[in-house]
């Protein structure tokens, strides 16, 4: 008699628990399936080897007597019928037999096509894994470019923010700077047509050398001689230096710049007989600075534009040690000038 053979896979009812504990959802219908056609074609098996056993088992009896053998014919028939009898059990035994075979074959063939079936779910499984990680490395890294270009793009927004910050402030700076630009060319304007003006109105004293108008970078210098202005030991303006002063600040009304008018004095001593009144030059040159602006004061320039200095005899023009050089250290210098920034808050 042959060994039974040993069967493939485990499908007691622990290890079937295991296995299924441990694999997927489809491995364990595969499993199952293939458990059930196992399991039945086993079942056909062992009946087919009781059948084929029992049949091979049973005597030879039953044939029908030797001729010379004599019978009562109605045992004769008896034999007979139960001959039939067996021999249809016998072909009915061989269908069983046949039947557990194609049952073994079918059993075995499905088993197969299982176990094919199960190899591509596999293959396909793993190609989609494959598929799948693909696609997860493809988002990964789409969301890393996405960040990338977020911090760019917050990067270039701060950036044009800065931009237009920046380019509010230079036009606010560009229109200052052009607000400043278009006063700087009304003031030379007008201080070029006070210079203008100057030169005509003072043609004969000009002329006469006891006038100097000198147009400077940034504003006017007007040198007047205190010879036509003032008697010798005098503040006081005589009816000749009244009139002259009278149509340099009808000039001077049209420029905007500030008015400072500087006494200036040679370095003769003050007479004893001035002495009390002007102790030095500084006190005589002061004076006469004086007398000048409140005469544009009257003339309605404002007071507020004009300054009063004296330098006495520390910025000469010539040499003390003539006449002609003394004469011309004694002027009053009305200086134009632009007025500051403090200057115009205070």
């Amino acid at each position: 008699m042959p060994a039974p053979r040993r069967p493939l896979r485990d499908f007691s009812p622990i290890g079937e628990r295991v296995c299924n504990t441990n694999r997927s959802p489809r491995r364990r219908l595969i499993d199952e399936h293939d458990a059930r056609s196992n399991a039945l074609a086993r079942r056909a098996r062992g009946s087919y080897i009781s059948l084929c056993r029992s049949v091979a088992g049973r005597p030879a009896a039953g044939l029908l007597p030797r001729p010379e053998e004599r019978e009562d014919p109605m045992l004769l028939n008896s034999l007979r019928s139960s001959r039939r009898t067996r021999h249809t059990a016998h072909v009915r035994a061989l269908s069983l037999c046949a039947a557990g075979a194609i049952a073994i074959a079918s059993g075995a063939s499905t088993a197969c096509v299982s176990t094919v079936r199960y190899n591509q779910v596999e293959q396909e499984r793993d190609a989609l894994a494959a598929r799948n990680e693909a696609l997860k490395n493809e988002a990964e890294n789409a969301t890393r470019t996405g960040e990338t270009l977020a911090q760019e793009k917050s990067a270039l927004e701060t950036e044009k923010t800065a931009l237009e910050s920046k380019l509010a402030t230079q036009q606010t700076q560009g229109e200052e700077l052009g607000s400043k630009l278009r006063e700087r060319e009304e003031e030379a304007r007008k201080l070029q047509a006070t210079y203008d003006g100057l030169v005509k109105s003072l043609k004969k004293e000009v002329k006469a050398g006891q006038i100097e108008v000198t147009q400077l970078r940034d504003g006017l210098r007007v040198n007047v001689s205190q010879d036509i202005l003032f008697d010798s030991g005098s503040a006081a303006l005589d009816k000749s230096g009244t009139a002259v002063l009278g149509r340099v600040a009808t000039e001077l009304k049209k420029s905007s710049h500030q008015i400072l008018v500087i006494g200036h004095s040679d370095n003769k001593p003050i007479r004893p007989t001035l002495a009390k009144q002007y102790p030095s030059n500084w006190e005589l040159a002061g004076a006469r600075a004086a007398s000048v602006v409140r005469l544009f004061t009257r003339s309605g320039l404002p007071s507020k534009r004009m300054r009063a200095v004296s330098v006495a005899d520390s910025q000469p023009v010539a040499s003390n040690k003539t006449e002609e050089g003394r004469a011309k250290n004694r002027r009053i210098e009305i200086r134009l000038r632009p007025v500051t920034a403090e200057e115009e808050k205070s």
